[in-house]
């Protein structure tokens, strides 16, 4: 249950706890009230009345009861008729009305014990009269001291009840998400508060549990990261050390190995690079430098640059360009290297003599790029795998780092574009890029 639903449900129930025992309390008091002030000063009345009846009359007893002077402040006197109405004609008051009822629910005539005396007037006609309050008070007996402490302490009690109830069932809550928080800033990566609740708490509790296991997969995955930097470099570097101690005990083979020493400290050096490419790309300040360029003109130029080195391997580029424009919200740079970096690893991996495909073509609000070479292809169970940092496909021989998808797949999720590889064995591997169309302004390159 929400917490608001919980605060209001808990607040109305105190307040109907409360309304409950003060309309009880009321009734009782206001019953004794009643009771109190017929028994101070019903009697008296009652025999002046008798005594104003009998040498008067009724008119004389009409002329006394509407002189306020014969009674004390706040007490007034209803004397009934036969037919159970006032003779002042005033309307009987619904708080004395218990009084002038009997068992029958109608006006009835008994003896004092019962507190309803009669007055009989020289004619013989009788007379039932009332006394009380002259009327009720506007908050009835909440005006009276006594029962204003007993409302004030009910008040006090169930309030507190509750707002300790509820306290309870907050904190106990807010201590188990504190305590998930304090563990996992202590590393304790696998804190969790598995609060299975549908308030904003419990919200709060499972965001923060997708936070926590969010970081915790970052953690490992930078950790995983660093292991497979510090392996990729320890083959280079042991090579480079093992050419060293070549050279110096067999000087004549220095040139060689020099050659050697520098293909290593150059593979290191382009790896040092890319690592340096995968942090930039996380600086958020680069979507400020982000403009609409013409897809087209981009995959124009990277084929065009990697044609060269297709030919240089006997292998065709194919690429035609469609007619239209294809504008995109890009950053220039980090769009041409994803896109040059999965036309060289399709270059990479096919055989001379065969080709390599590009295609551009647009879904809707989508534009999509195809580069399909003519390679082995990638084990279906692999494909998710060879967008991360150091993979390298058991089929798919290479002599790079394998950070070049990996730094694709980086910089087209900040243009919250998708990259996606679809591939059989023996059929190529097909890499498919798509990046929302721009709507807004004229394309650049």
């Amino acid at each position: 249950m929400s917490i608001l639903w919980r605060i209001f449900l808990s607040i109305w129930c105190a307040i109907s706890v409360i309304l409950a025992v003060v309309m009880f309390a009321s009734f009782q008091a206001g019953t004794r009230l009643n009771d109190s002030l017929y028994s101070v000063t019903a009697y008296p009345l009652i025999d002046e009345a008798r005594q104003v009846l009998g040498s008067g009359g009724e008119a004389a007893l009409v002329d006394w009861l509407a002189n306020t002077e014969n009674f004390p402040p706040g007490i007034a006197m209803y004397v009934l008729n036969e037919a159970a109405n006032d003779i002042l004609d005033r309307e009987f008051p619904g708080f004395l009305w218990p009084r002038a009822q009997g068992p029958d629910g109608v006006a009835s005539w008994a003896s004092e014990e019962t507190r309803r005396p009669t007055l009989t007037g020289p004619n013989g006609r009788r007379y039932i009269p009332f006394v009380g309050p002259t009327a009720q008070p506007p908050f009835g007996v909440l005006g009276v001291p006594s029962i204003q402490w007993i409302v004030l302490l009910t008040a006090i009690v169930a309030s507190g009840l509750v707002c300790l109830l509820l306290t309870k069932s907050l904190t106990k809550r807010l201590k188990r998400l504190a305590s998930a928080a304090e563990a996992l800033s202590l590393g304790k990566m696998d804190a969790r508060v598995n609060l299975d609740a549908k308030d904003e708490i419990g919200v709060v509790a499972q965001q923060f549990d997708r936070m926590a296991e969010i970081l915790q997969r970052q953690i490992q995955s930078r950790q995983e990261f660093f292991r497979n930097v510090s392996h990729e470099m320890r083959s280079p570097l042991a090579r480079i050390q093992l050419a060293l101690e070549l050279a110096e005990h067999d000087p004549e083979t220095t040139p060689e190995q020099l050659l050697r020493i520098r293909s290593e400290t150059t593979y290191l050096e382009k790896m040092m690079s890319q690592i340096l490419d995968l942090a930039r790309l996380e600086d958020p300040d680069r979507e400020d430098s982000f403009e609409v360029v013409d897809l087209v003109e981009i995959v124009d130029l990277v084929v065009s640059d990697a044609r060269f080195e297709g030919e240089a391997r006997g292998q065709q580029i194919t690429w035609t360009p469609p007619t239209g424009d294809y504008p995109v919200l890009a950053h220039i740079d980090l769009l041409r290297s994803a896109i040059e970096n999965v036309v060289r690893n399709a270059i990479c991996h096919t055989a001379a003599g065969t080709k390599v495909s590009v295609h551009l073509k647009m879904t809707g609000a989508t534009a999509t790029i195809e580069v399909q070479d003519s390679g082995e292809g990638v084990l279906e169970e692999n494909l998710d795998h060879i967008f991360e940092p150091f993979y390298r496909g058991e089929s798919r021989q290479s002599k790079g780092a394998g950070l070049g998808l990996a730094i694709c797949r980086q910089a087209i999720d900040l243009m919250k574009g998708t990259i996606r590889a679809a591939s059989a064995p023996g059929s190529g591997l097909r890499v498919s890029l798509s990046f929302p169309l721009s709507t807004s302004g004229a394309a650049t390159t």
